[in-house]
C-alpha cells in the first residue's frame, strides 16, 4: 500500500489546511484502488453540498491536474489544486459513484449469454469512448509535445456510465456530446518515446520497452476482448486470428458481420503496437464506416433478427420479423400488400450490404455463421 493510502483524516487536514475549510472527508480509508501514484478519498463539498473525490499523493499530480483539464471529454473534471509545505500534492475532482463504474466491476457483474447482439453494440460504443480519450491524449502521430501515453489502460481505469438514457430508434445509447467513459489514473501517463517500466503485463504488449500510441491501443484491443467476454486474453490469443476467433465464439453475438467486426477491429487495434499508422482516429474511422454511420433501421433489424433466431430461413420469414421493426420507425399504422413488398425488398438490401448473408441455399437467408 502506498504512503497515501495510510494516511489518516487528521493527518490530511494537517498537510492541507485549505481542504479542510472546504472538504469533509468520508470514511477511515481511501476508496478505490491505491496505486503508487496516490491514492482517491470520497469526501464532501460544504460549500455546494456535493460528493467530490480527492487525489493525494507524495509525488507530482500537476501533470494529471493539466491533463484531466487540457483533454476534451472522458477524463473527469477538476476543480481546486492543493500542494502541502512538506511537498505532497492533492486535487479535488468529480466523485465518479452511482451510475458510474469501473469497467472491471461492469464486466464482474454482466450476465454473459450466447446471442447477445445488444451487449456487443453497447461494447463497441464503449471502446470508441476510450478511442476518443486517448486520440486527445495522444496528439497527432507528428507531434511529440503535450503527446502523452496513458501507459496503464485496462478495465481498472476506465469508469463507465452504466445506465445512460436509452434513445429511441437505435440500438445505441449514448447521443455523441455526452461522455460514457471516463478515463483515470492519468498521473501514471509518459511522453511519446519514453522508457517504460512497470505497469500491468497482462494490458502490454510484449517487448515493448518505450512508450508510443500503439501501447494504449495494443491494451484497449486486450480490454475489447475482456469486455465481450467477460475474461481476458492470453497474449498467445491476441497474437492469433484463430485463436482470437475461438475465444470470441463462446460469447458470439449471433451476426457474423458484428462478430467478424469485432475480430478485425481487435487484430487493427493490437497490431498498433508494431504499426505506428494505427492510431486512435483512424480506429474511431473504421468504427464510424462500418457501424456508428449504418442507417440505423438496418442496425435495428440486423439485432431483431438475432433475437427472433432468424437463421437460414426465406425471405417471407426474414420479411415477418422485420415488418414490426420498420413499421414502428416509420410510423406505419396500417399493414398493406405494399408495405410488405418494401420489406422483402429491405431484406435484399441487408443482403447486399453484406450485414445477412445467403443460407444453405439460394432461397434462404442467414445472420449467424455457418459451424461446420
Amino acid at each position: 500500500m502506498n504512503s497515501a493510502a495510510l494516511l489518516s483524516k487528521e493527518e490530511i487536514y494537517e498537510k492541507f489546511p485549505q481542504i479542510k475549510l472546504r472538504y469533509q472527508i468520508i470514511g477511515d480509508k481511501a476508496i478505490g484502488e491505491a496505486s503508487g501514484f496516490g491514492a482517491v478519498w470520497c469526501a464532501t463539498d460544504k460549500w455546494v453540498n456535493s460528493l467530490v473525490a480527492l487525489k493525494i499523493s507524495d509525488g507530482d499530480l500537476l501533470a494529471e491536474v493539466k491533463l484531466c483539464r487540457d483533454i476534451d471529454g472522458e477524463t473527469v473534471r477538476v476543480f481546486d489544486f492543493y500542494k502541502s509545505e512538506d511537498g505532497w500534492h492533492a486535487f479535488a475532482m468529480e466523485h465518479l459513484g452511482g451510475s458510474w463504474v469501473t469497467l472491471s466491476a461492469y464486466i464482474s457483474r454482466h450476465r454473459y449469454k450466447n446471442n447477445d447482439i445488444q451487449h456487443y453494440f453497447d461494447s463497441f460504443e464503449i471502446i470508441r469512448s476510450v478511442l476518443h480519450g486517448l486520440s486527445s491524449l495522444h496528439g497527432k502521430p507528428y507531434q511529440r509535445l503535450n503527446s502523452v501515453i496513458h501507459a496503464d489502460i485496462k478495465p481498472a481505469n476506465l469508469f463507465v456510465l452504466i445506465n445512460p438514457k436509452k434513445r429511441p430508434h437505435t440500438v445505441f445509447r449514448m447521443p455523441s456530446y455526452m461522455d460514457m467513459i471516463k478515463i483515470i489514473d492519468l498521473g501514471v501517463g509518459v511522453g511519446r518515446g519514453k522508457e517504460l517500466r512497470g505497469y500491468t503485463p497482462a494490458y502490454r504488449p510484449e517487448g515493448m520497452t518505450q512508450a508510443a500510441h500503439g501501447y494504449d491501443l495494443y491494451a484497449v484491443a486486450v480490454s475489447f476482448v475482456e469486455l465481450l467476454t467477460g475474461r481476458r486474453p492470453t497474449h498467445q490469443q491476441m497474437g492469433d486470428k484463430r485463436r482470437l476467433r475461438k475465444a470470441l465464439a463462446k460469447n458470439s453475438s449471433g451476426s457474423e458481420y458484428i462478430d467478424n467486426l469485432a475480430i478485425d477491429f481487435v487484430t487493427t487495434c493490437k497490431n498498433a503496437a508494431s504499426q505506428n499508422a494505427t492510431t486512435a482516429k483512424k480506429l474511431i474511422k473504421i468504427l464510424d464506416e462500418k457501424l456508428f454511420d449504418k442507417e440505423s433501421l438496418r442496425l435495428m433489424s440486423l439485432r431483431g433478427l438475432v433475437k427472433n433466431g432468424g437463421d437460414d430461413s426465406t425471405k417471407a420469414d426474414f420479411a415477418k420479423i422485420l415488418y414490426p421493426i420498420i413499421a414502428s420507425y416509420w410510423g406505419w399504422m396500417r399493414r398493406t400488400e405494399k408495405r410488405c413488398e418494401v420489406v422483402k425488398d429491405f431484406v435484399d438490401d441487408l443482403l447486399k450490404d453484406g450485414i445477412i448473408f445467403k443460407g444453405s441455399n439460394l432461397k434462404r437467408y442467414r445472420v449467424a455463421r455457418i459451424i461446420v
